[in-house]
């Protein structure tokens, strides 16, 4: 992840990302007090079979309370360092899934939002015409030091 004693920016992670990630891969602008999905993998869209490019991250999941998610990416970003998470969904035959992921930060250029990536992966396949429908249960949250220390905050809960 890391180039020398910086983080990659945007463009040189996607030129240098394993292609086995970049189906669990969505990246995101900062803002203020939201996240909009500048990409979204395709093992990410079948796992929802929902795209969100361009919208905002929250759209489609309510269950987040959103002011918590932004202040934890923010205080990851000042460090920088990344968050691990692990949640479970229920698929539409009302099976409980398990997810993992990792988020971390990216450069981004001059005048630019603060970038964010997400690698997520489900820890069990899904049928054919199953998807996620909904989390279920709280989300397992903690900080991930890329190098250059951790928030001496606690993380907050974001469900």
């Amino acid at each position: 992840m890391r180039r020398g004693a910086a983080i990659p920016a945007t463009e040189d992670y996607m030129d240098h990302v394993d292609h086995k990630l970049a189906p669990l891969l969505m990246i995101f602008d900062v803002l203020h007090d939201d996240l909009k999905v500048r990409f979204q993998g395709t093992g990410i869209s079948e796992r929802r079979k929902l795209d969100q490019t361009a919208q905002s991250w929250f759209a489609g999941n309510e269950h987040l309370i959103a002011s918590n998610v932004v202040t934890n990416i923010w205080a990851a970003l000042r460090i920088p360092c990344g968050i691990w998470s692990e949640a479970q969904f229920v698929t539409t035959v009302q099976r409980r899934l398990t997810v993992e992921a990792l988020s971390l930060p990216l450069a981004a250029q001059h005048g630019r939002p603060p970038r964010w990536v997400n690698i997520s992966v489900g820890l069990a396949g899904m049928d054919y015409d199953e998807r996620a429908m909904g989390w279920h249960g709280d989300v397992k949250l903690g900080w991930f030091d890329a190098g250059f220390g951790i928030p001496t905050a606690p993380i907050l809960p974001v469900a």
